[in-house]
């Protein structure tokens, strides 16, 4: 995949997942605790902590690299109602 189709591809999944995010962002109560499993690098569990700031949102994976970007955009943004935790497969 050259340059232009890893851009484009990030482009479309930033995109998708900001949709994604709106749409579970106003579905969900506005002081619920939210899970996301799988959470990956947290993006999308960083839109829906963001746009439900009296919601607590954690982002759980398997993967400790994500959980690291998770945790380091996390800290540069200064949300409170968010957090991320490495789980391992199977426990």
């Amino acid at each position: 995949m050259g340059v232009v189709g890893s851009l484009h591809g990030r482009v479309v999944h930033t995109r998708r997942v900001e949709v994604l995010a709106r749409q579970v962002a106003a579905v969900v109560p506005s002081e619920a605790s939210i899970v996301d499993v799988g959470c990956g690098d947290g993006y999308l569990t960083y839109l829906i902590a963001k746009r439900n700031p009296q919601a607590h949102v954690t982002g759980i994976d398997d993967e400790e690299s994500g959980i690291r970007q998770a945790n380091a955009m996390t800290a540069r943004t200064g949300l409170r109602n968010l957090e991320f935790r490495h789980v391992p497969a199977g426990g």
